[in-house]
């Protein structure tokens, strides 16, 4: 008999200036085996004109089995400076997405946009409820890897 187990988390906060801070953290292992893997990616985003930019990200191995991808740490220090918008995942996919890349980072900066896609759709939807005066009305585009962007919504948000 073998088990595998995989396991991602997600930890978005975002501050009363916008400022997005989230960490990702990725585990894989088994009980049946010697080795366990876990890596763990934090960003630091900021807003600048509307859209969310990378102003800082690191990655930890946090087993000693997953110190073998030390080169591939590396590559998070060219997130500096990327916007969250709708060309994130093709400037991920060409940082750890190549074959001098890392699967599990572009797993885990993938996993980030998801999380804080579905966080703007929540504090819209939530505004909307709350709302004493009409909101003025956004477009739920959906991207591939199940990104929302909301398009119109820099106003609102």
């Amino acid at each position: 008999m073998f088990h595998y187990k995989r396991s991602m988390t997600v930890d978005l906060f975002k501050d009363d200036d916008g400022a997005v801070n989230a960490t990702a953290k990725l585990s894989i292992g088994s009980p049946s085996l010697p080795k366990r893997y876990v890596y763990q990616l934090s960003v630091a985003f900021e807003p600048r004109q509307g859209v969310l930019v990378v102003v800082d990200a690191v990655v930890d191995a946090l087993s000693a089995e997953a110190e073998a991808c030390d080169q591939t740490r590396l590559l998070a220090c060219r997130m500096k400076g990327i916007a969250l918008d709708e060309k994130y995942l093709w400037k991920i996919y060409n940082i750890f997405g190549r074959s001098d890349g890392c699967q599990h980072l572009y797993e885990l900066a993938l996993e980030i946009a998801r999380a804080h896609s579905n966080l703007s759709v929540g504090e819209y939807l939530q505004i909307v409820q709350d709302a004493d005066r009409p909101v003025p009305p956004v477009t739920l585009s959906l991207h591939c890897a199940g990104l929302a962007y909301l398009e119109g919504a820099k106003e609102t948000l």
